[in-house]
């Protein structure tokens, strides 16, 4: 018989683990998620709760309305900030009732909450001292229920008032009928046509009851009360709730309830928080405090239609997946402790926990005597259970254990390929396990290895893989009895990314090892470690994580943040992912046991007991459908419109920050986002909001998606949001036409300029010709004029070289003339005797000295002299104007390259008297020595 077609086991496993635990009530839970009031910024108590089509949640909160998007909570006041006590939502408004004031919210463009109130205009008198406990809905009506009075707004706002005079208790719409509880009288309904009530048949039964809910449960009326438990209510008579469930809301007093899409029912209570009773009337869970909730006062709840259930508590707000794949049984009492192995046989559950070995037997929990100590495994041997103990190897045996001998504490015993032989990785090497022919084992330890493994498996029968925690991976080669280890190589350096990854797994006969990495290969070909790519393609976002079951190519993996599940034998299957949450944070991390119970049923191990896995369930919430949604858009801090087909930010402004959700984001599914025309990739992100800093002027376009795994990355609906960031107000396109205006100003300039230069180029070129024209003529002119010159000059030089000549002729003619004259006074002075008197002597004497001291012939000779050298004494004199004549004619006759004798006579002075004077005149000059007197005058 298998384990789940017997009825009983599947009842304790499952949903009813509770009743046949004796041990403090211990039971199976779904996931619980727990919100605190720092969490959801609001105060203690929520006494309303609803849900959206958009599955957010809106909480009627002491300090306001609370509202949670799936990433977000936020926190609205009422306009006279009082407690708000009830809420609903129809279409897209939110409906709240508060102290003297009721009305709606209603997001407006930029994805903000407005407030309208839809009693202003009621006179405060009326309202005077009432809270709106309720609201309705019916043919387009809104209901607002306060304890005494039933405000109803039709479409066109308008406000009426029902009043049957009576303390007005739960109530509800039901076959477009609104039913009302009246304290003490029974239950009241009315017709929305005429606004009256009438007591409904055989209500009275009630007038001694406190009515608090009436709900349709198989097309009747259940009516629940606060302290008298439940009741079927029809036209024939009132039965009680034939029910255990029902002494317990007498008990813990019943106050609100729900019916599920399943037909679950949902009872809130003040004292012990929510009991779920499945259609058939079982008791399916009883969530309180002891079992995950925040508190035991359930004010409200709601659910979506999933059967996902929110609770609104006295003190927190509440998640229950009752859809969740995980439900969680738990031992309180500590006996059982950690549970590290699970096996079953003979639909006898087993439990391996750090305290012992453990069995259900007779609805109980029970320790098997001497199991006392750590469970690592427990083993499935030929028929058998084997525990693998802190001390050794024990065998299951009824009710008993027996230690088998030679034995040390280990791990797993893995059956050797093709042959009836066992071998266990041991705290101190490898062990090998063969039947006795008379039953039992014979347990021998192999030598030549010494380390612990916890981690082996077989390439062969006689080659095993093992791993030690810190000094690598080897791969040990036995002899063909599996006594002894012959050859031992190390693999920690072929190829392995990280050696302290302690793990190894066959799978479909290949030798894999995790790492940070990705998975790695043994290639046997060529004796080395490589990247497992194909498995790396189905597990990309789990590469470093540990098989704990396999069979049939159906794997489980314990990740850093999931548990996995694939199946390797359909290559488009998806890979299932159970986020860490669901367990509670009582995963025992890298010693996570998996077994398969039944069907789509899987048992895993945890603190303080095991979970329950249901695939089904994994499948239909993975494929349940979460539109991405963006409720918030701010630019510098500044909310913006969101439903707009396009946005525009100034360059001023090219910050933004943008708020997301999901429909239904109650998961764990990451979003996807990307900004088009700037980011490269899709980004991976599970929190809202993202930002964009400094964008650049250009357009883009911010998209969005839920990233539910493999199933859905390609084909998720998409939101997106297109903007555009200006230019800046220097590069707009008024700037940019001032800028053209400008520039062609500017090339208009440029060209006159560049016409101007021409122009004035050409008038430069045509008055450069005319000078280069002038100058040729000039050249020309001077060339001729030059040689003109030349000419004159040298008809002048020839004329005065001829004066010179003339002139010096005319000096050596007065020269030789005195000489004469001199040597002609001489021959007479000597002939002095032969004159006849001294009067004719004397007079020829005077003659001739009159003609040696002639002036006339010097005045002559000066008056030739500067008509050769015109300037010379002019020259002469303005540099040196203390020169006497007789300097000037010492000059002149110097400038002839006269020799001193010559000058001598020119003079009338002696030879020495030309020296002196030379001499004087040099001073008079201011010449030194080595200046040469002759060379000075001749630059004049």
């Amino acid at each position: 018989m298998s384990l789940f077609k017997n009825l009983r086991f599947a009842v304790i496993l499952f949903f009813h683990l509770w009743t046949f635990f004796p041990i403090h009530g211990q039971q199976a839970i779904p996931y619980i998620e727990n919100y605190s009031k720092e969490v959801y910024l609001g105060g203690n108590q929520n006494w309303g709760i609803a849900l959206d089509s958009n599955h957010f949640l809106y909480v009627a909160n002491n300090n306001g309305l609370t509202v949670y998007d799936g990433m977000q909570w936020k926190i609205y006041y009422m306009p006279n900030r009082t407690i708000v006590r009830s809420v609903a939502v129809k279409n897209d408004k939110i409906y709240v009732g508060s102290y003297e004031e009721f009305g709606y919210f209603k997001y407006d463009s930029k994805g903000i909450l407005q407030y309208t109130s839809l009693s202003k205009d009621i006179p405060i008198s009326e309202l005077m001292n009432q809270e709106f406990w309720e609201i309705r809905f019916l043919d387009g009506n809104v209901f607002f229920k306060s304890f005494s009075k039933i405000y109803k707004i039709d479409r066109q706002l308008k406000v009426s008032v029902l009043d049957a005079n009576v303390t007005m208790t739960g109530s509800n719409i039901i076959n477009n009928t609104l039913y009302v509880g009246a304290l003490n009288i029974g239950i009241y309904y009315t017709k929305t046509e005429d606004d009256r009530f009438y007591l409904l048949k055989n209500s009275t039964y009630f007038n001694d009851k406190n009515v608090i809910l009436i709900q349709e449960v198989n097309n009747q009326l259940f009516v629940g009360t606060a302290s008298n438990g439940c009741y079927w209510l029809t036209d024939r008579d009132v039965k009680e709730w034939q029910n255990p469930v029902n002494e317990l809301l007498k008990k813990y007093q019943l106050n609100n309830m729900s019916v599920l899409p399943n037909g679950d029912l949902v009872f809130g209570t003040i004292l012990n928080g929510v009991y779920v009773v499945d259609a058939k009337g079982n008791l399916k869970y009883n969530l309180n405090k002891k079992t995950g909730l925040q508190n035991n006062t359930v004010l409200s709840q709601t659910f979506d239609d999933s059967g996902r259930l929110w609770l609104g508590l006295d003190n927190g707000i509440d998640f229950a997946g009752l859809d969740s794949p995980v439900t969680i049984y738990t031992e309180k009492s500590g006996i059982l402790g950690t549970v590290y192995a699970i096996a079953r046989k003979n639909e006898k559950l087993y439990l391996g926990s750090n305290k012992g070995v453990f069995y259900f037997e007779n609805d109980s929990l029970n320790l098997f005597p001497n199991s006392q100590g750590h469970v690592w495994d427990i083993n499935h041997i030929q028929n058998k259970l084997l525990v693998s103990h802190n001390r050794g190897v024990l065998e299951i045996q009824n009710k008993k254990v027996i230690e088998i001998p030679n034995t040390v504490g280990g791990w797993e015993i893995k059956k050797v390929p093709g042959r009836q032989a066992y071998i266990q990785g041991m705290y101190n090497g490898l062990t090998h396990f063969e039947p006795k022919s008379g039953g039992g084992f014979v347990a021998k330890k192999i030598k030549g290895f010494e380390n612990p493994t916890k981690y082996m498996v077989f390439e062969s029968p006689t080659k095993i893989w093992a791993i030690h925690p810190y000094k690598g991976v080897f791969l040990l080669e036995l002899n063909t009895s599996l006594d002894t280890v012959l050859k031992i190589k190390n693999y920690a350096q072929k190829g392995l990314y990280s050696e302290y990854k302690a793990a190894v797994f066959n799978l479909n006969n290949r030798i894999i090892f995790p790492s940070a990495k990705g998975w790695l290969l043994y290639d046997n070909l060529n004796d080395t470690i490589i990247p497992y790519d194909n498995l790396n393609k189905r597990l990309k976002n789990f590469k470093n994580s540990t098989i704990v079951y396999q069979d049939n190519e159906q794997i489980w993996l314990d990740s850093d943040t999931h548990i996995v599940y694939l199946d390797l034998k359909n290559p488009v299957s998806s890979v299932l992912q159970i986020p860490d949450k669901y367990f509670n944070s009582r995963l025992v991390k890298d010693n996570v046991k998996i077994v398969h119970a039944e069907d789509s049923k899987w048992m895993i191990t945890l603190d303080d007991g095991f979970g329950i896995i249901d695939l089904n369930q994994i499948l239909k919430n993975n494929t349940e459908f979460h539109r991405p949604l963006i409720t918030g858009i701010k630019v510098n801090e500044k909310n913006i419109d969101i439903n707009t087909s396009f946005t525009e930010i100034t360059y001023e402004n090219n910050n933004i920050l943008i708020e997301f959700t999901a429909s239904g984001k109650n998961t764990d599914s990451p979003f996807l986002y990307r900004l088009k025309n700037y980011d490269v990739k899709w980004t991976k992100v599970k929190t809202s909001p993202v930002s964009y800093k400094k964008l650049p002027p250009g357009n883009y376009v911010f998209e969005l998606k839920v990233d539910q795994g493999e199933t859905d990355r390609s084909t998720s609906s998409i939101v997106s949001f297109p903007f555009e960031v200006l230019q800046p107000w220097y590069w707009n396109n008024w700037a940019k036409l001032s800028y053209l205006l400008c520039l062609l100003l500017i090339l208009f300039i440029v060209y006159q300029y560049h016409l101007f230069s021409i122009r004035k180029q050409q008038a430069r070129l045509r008055k450069k010709h005319i000078n280069e024209q002038r100058k040729i003529i000039r050249n020309k002119k001077a060339e001729l004029d030059k040689k003109l010159m030349e000419i004159k000059t040298s008809h002048i030089e020839n004329e005065l070289s001829l004066k010179n000549k003339e002139l010096a002729n005319s000096a050596m003619s007065i020269i030789k003339n005195k000489e004469l004259l001199k040597k002609i006074k001489q021959e007479i002075q000597l002939r002095k005797d032969q004159f006849a008197d001294s009067y004719n002597y004397n007079k020829l004497i005077k003659l001739i000295d009159k003609s040696i001291d002639s002036e006339e012939e010097n005045n002559v000779f000066e008056t030739n002299f500067n008509a050769v050298h015109e300037t010379f004494h002019k020259k002469l004199i303005q540099s040196h104007p203390d020169l006497t004549p007789k300097d000037l004619r010492l000059c002149a006759f110097m400038r002839m390259n006269l020799s001193n004798k010559e000058i001598a006579p020119l003079m009338n002075i002696t030879y020495r008297g030309v020296e002196i004077h030379r001499y004087r005149l040099r001073k008079k000059l201011k010449l030194n020595r080595n200046e040469d007197l002759t060379k000075y005058l001749l630059q004049y």
